[in-house]
């Protein structure tokens, strides 16, 4: 008997420990578990019974049976999507990423159509050709000595021609976007600076990142179609509207001034200069790469990896020379495809320029060597003023 009733109160022990330990997992259940879901159900957490407790419990296991397949689902649609992005991204690399020899084709094309409507032209005499057209961009500091001449006069119809493109298709990654999105250049360049050609932001990998994204979401509200030949199936509205009202301002400052100094010239050909040049912009914006229409300043060293120089009228070896006039600007890529390495740049198409001998670009004033020595190669102008008005004030 004593050995039966050792046996029996080593067991109760064990009853007693193994209680314990049941007790123990029951109030940490209902503390981390029970109680916070009766709380989020509304429920008195504090006067819960055995039944509340086993109807909460119930509910609580439905739910979870319901919850395991949603995640299943979940995670399954996260791969996909995972999957998804990178199909995309290679796409992207494949479609977007335009070869530099595609863009020198398109620039070339858009510089042989302006050289032969330069070449058409018939100008009226005794008619002030550089008082008709003005100083702008290109055409700022040369001296006007150069323009003498009928050949010469045909290099300032490029020139000009080049700088009204300038300042209305090429001034920013949204000017084929017109008015509409100028507050998006501002913005641009409000977060990135204005500290790099023509004062666009320093290129980076955020920065055209944010320019890339930007224009594919505008050319969602419209068409390359429409810009590059003013064209849209339906009503001319939005930012449709604005990219009509910009073509329409390119053709007008043009046309404008060609009709008192060559009447009868062709508006067909400005009309398919515009459409080339609406065109190459607009892809030039779309590129992770950062493409901008570059020229030396007006008495800038000549460098061969930027520039082509014409033949000189005398055939003289002029030995030093530096930039007479620019009579088209060139194409220069900043960074690669796949958005590195913007601290490199290259020249896709070298600027077309007229030389003069070095010393004779001694004598510049104080103003143009102040922007000759702030750039030899590519200019920088900081203080020009590159709104539509300003080609306007040319008149």
């Amino acid at each position: 008997m004593q050995a039966k009733n050792r046996q029996l109160q080593d067991e109760c022990k064990e009853w007693e420990e193994e209680s314990k330990d049941i007790e123990g997992m029951y109030n940490h259940i209902m503390a981390k578990v029970v109680k916070p879901y009766a709380v989020k159900q509304k429920l008195d957490s504090q006067s819960l019974t055995d039944e509340s407790v086993k109807t909460l419990l119930d509910t609580m296991l439905r739910q979870s049976s319901q919850v395991r397949p949603l995640r299943a689902e979940l995670q399954r649609l996260r791969t996909q999507i995972q999957e998804l992005q990178q199909d995309m991204l290679a796409k992207v690399d494949k479609v977007d990423a335009t070869s530099d020899d595609q863009f020198a084709k398109e620039f070339r094309s858009l510089a042989s159509s302006i050289k032969c409507f330069s070449r058409s032209l018939r100008f009226i005499t005794h008619v002030n050709i550089t008082e008709v057209l003005g100083s702008v961009a290109l055409l700022n500091d040369v001296a006007p000595h150069h323009w003498n001449g009928r050949p010469r006069k045909k290099a300032l119809t490029e020139a000009w021609i080049w700088s009204i493109l300038i300042c209305l298709v090429f001034k920013s990654p949204y000017a084929v976007f017109g008015d509409h999105c100028k507050a998006v250049n501002e913005a641009w360049v409000q977060i990135y600076g204005a500290e790099h050609l023509l004062e666009w932001p320093i290129p980076s990998s955020h920065c055209e990142s944010w320019r890339v994204k930007t224009v594919e979401q505008l050319l969602k509200q419209t068409s390359p179609d429409t810009i590059a030949h003013g064209e849209s199936e339906g009503l001319f509205a939005g930012l449709t509207a604005s990219v009509v009202e910009v073509r329409l301002l390119v053709m007008s400052v043009i046309c404008g001034h060609f009709e008192s100094l060559s009447p009868g010239f062709k508006i067909s050909d400005i009309q398919l200069i515009i459409d080339k040049a609406f065109s190459l912009a607009v892809h030039m914006s779309t590129q992770q790469s950062r493409f901008q229409v570059t020229y030396p300043a007006v008495g800038a060293e000549f460098h061969e990896a930027q520039m082509l120089s014409v033949d000189n009228d005398d055939d003289e070896d002029m030995g030093a020379s530096v930039v007479a006039f620019v009579i088209n600007p060139g194409l220069t890529k900043w960074g690669d495809a796949h958005g590195e390495h913007y601290d490199h740049y290259h020249s896709i198409v070298p600027t077309l320029v007229q030389l003069e001998p070095k010393d004779l670009g001694d004598n510049l004033d104080d103003h143009r060597q102040e922007i000759v020595d702030a750039e030899p190669v590519i200019k920088q102008e900081p203080g020009v003023k590159q709104e539509p008005e300003w080609c306007w004030a040319s008149n």
